[in-house]
C-alpha cells in the first residue's frame, strides 16, 4: 500500500466515502468535532484556490485518505504485507500501519498545515514544478545552472524521469524557461512555498515541538519511509520521519522497491485522492487505484486475480 504527498486532491472524496456507509459518515463527524467543522468544510469546497491552501489541503487529504482506509477495510480489503508514503502520505503511513491513531492524526495534520501555511506566508515568493525528461543527473545541472539567481534544488524523484524541483523566484522561473529550451517538458505546480527544502525547516521545528506533546506507537505493519533504507519499527523511528517527511529529499521508485521486498509481485494498492500524483505517467504497473468507493470491487478483484496466479504484476521498479 502506498500514500502520496500533497497533490492536487479531489474535493469530494472524503464526501463520496463518507456517503457510502453510517461508519464512515461517523468517522467524517469525528474529524468535524477534532479540527473544527470550519476548517472540514473548506477541504470539501469546490473551488481548488480553497481546498488546495496548504492549511486546508494538509488536513483534507489526511482526512479522506484514512476514511477510505477503514471503509475498505470493513469491506474486504486484506491488510498490506507493508505501507510507504512520502511527504505528508508519511503522516497517513503511520494510522494506516497502527502508530498513529486517528484523532492524533488529525489534530497533527491540522498543525503542520498551519506552520507551513504560516511560514509560506513570510517566505519570499517561490514554489515547486514537475521536471520530465532530463534524467537526474540533468535536473541537477539545471539547478546548478539558475542558483546564483535564487536557493533552488532536486527535491524528490516522483517516477523514473520524472523529478519535483522546488525553489524561490526567479530561479524557478529561469529553470522552466531553460528546462523548455532543452527540449524537456516543465508542468508548474501550485505551491505555496518551495517544499521540501531547507527554507522549510522551521516549520518542520515547530511542528516536531507539537508531535513530541502527541502519542505514537510502534508501526505494527512495516513502515516504509522515503528516508530510511530498512522499516520503522518503533515510536522514537516514526516521529524522526514523519519530521523528515516535511524538508527531505524522497525517491518513489526506491520507495515502490522497497515495498516490494515485503511482496514480490503483489499488487500495489494507491490510495490517494484523485489527481494526486495519479497520473499515467508516474504511476508503476502493479498498481490499482482506490479513490472512490466503486473502486473497491476492482482493487479487490485485481488482489484475488493476482493471488491465484491468474494475473500478473509487472515489479514497479521496472516503470
Amino acid at each position: 500500500m502506498f500514500f502520496t504527498g500533497r497533490g492536487r486532491p479531489a474535493w469530494d472524496m472524503a464526501l463520496r466515502f463518507a456517503s457510502a456507509d453510517r461508519e464512515a459518515r461517523e468517522q467524517y463527524e469525528w474529524a468535524t468535532e477534532i479540527v473544527g467543522r470550519d476548517l472540514i468544510a473548506l477541504t470539501t469546497h469546490r473551488d481548488p484556490r480553497v481546498h488546495s491552501r496548504v492549511e486546508v489541503q494538509t488536513v483534507g487529504h489526511p482526512l479522506a485518505a484514512a476514511i477510505a482506509l477503514d471503509y475498505a477495510r470493513r469491506h474486504g480489503l486484506p491488510e498490506p504485507a507493508a505501507v510507504g508514503g512520502l511527504s505528508l502520505g508519511e503522516m497517513m503511513v503511520a494510522y494506516a500501519t497502527g502508530a498513529l491513531d486517528f484523532e492524533t492524526m488529525m489534530r497533527l495534520a491540522c498543525e503542520r498545515g498551519r506552520v507551513q501555511g504560516e511560514l509560506a506566508a513570510k517566505l519570499p515568493r517561490g514554489g515547486t514544478g514537475l521536471l520530465i525528461g532530463s534524467g537526474a543527473d540533468g535536473a541537477r545541472d539545471l539547478c546548478d545552472e539558475v542558483s546564483d539567481l535564487g536557493a533552488i534544488q532536486l527535491a524528490g524523484i516522483l517516477a523514473p524521469d520524472v523529478f519535483l524541483v522546488s525553489g524561490f523566484e526567479p530561479a524557478l522561473s529561469e529553470a522552466a524557461w531553460l528546462a523548455r529550451e532543452m527540449g524537456w517538458r516543465w508542468i508548474p505546480q501550485p505551491s505555496e512555498a518551495p517544499w521540501h527544502t531547507d527554507a522549510i525547516q522551521p516549520a518542520r521545528e515547530a511542528f516536531e515541538a507539537c508531535f513530541a506533546t502527541h502519542p505514537v506507537s510502534a508501526p505494527k505493519i512495516p513502515f516504509i519511509s522515503a528516508s530510511r533504507e530498512e522499516p520503522v519499527t518503533d515510536e522514537a523511528g516514526v516521529r524522526e520521519v514523519i519530521g523528515q517527511s516535511i524538508t527531505g529529499y524522497f525517491d518513489v521508485p526506491a520507495i515502490m522497491e522497497r515495498l516490494q521486498q515485503f511482496a514480490p509481485g503483489r499488487v500495489t494498492v494507491r490510495l490517494t485522492p484523485r489527481g494526486s500524483l495519479g497520473r499515467p505517467d508516474i504511476v508503476p504497473p502493479g498498481t490499482v487505484m482506490l479513490n472512490v468507493p466503486g473502486d473497491l470491487p476492482e482493487v479487490l478483484a485485481a488482489i484475488e486475480a493476482v493471488d491465484a496466479g491468474d494475473a500478473a504484476v509487472g515489479s514497479p521498479v521496472r516503470w
